[in-house]
């Protein structure tokens, strides 16, 4: 009984840092997509400003 006990705990904590792991992929992808949309709010910006006409 104590080596099914075992074998069960050790299922889940697996099962429990899988998930860890997926919360914290999403995070960084989510953060990697923040980080794009404001790479290409600031290379609009840049290219407005290039083709503004220089006073």
């Amino acid at each position: 009984m104590m080596g099914n006990q075992a074998v069960v705990k050790m299922r889940t904590r697996g099962a429990m840092q899988k998930s860890n792991l997926g919360v914290m992929l999403k995070h960084w992808i989510v953060k990697i997509d923040c980080f794009n949309h404001k790479m290409a709010i600031l290379r609009d910006l840049s290219a407005a400003a290039n083709q503004a006409p220089a006073r």
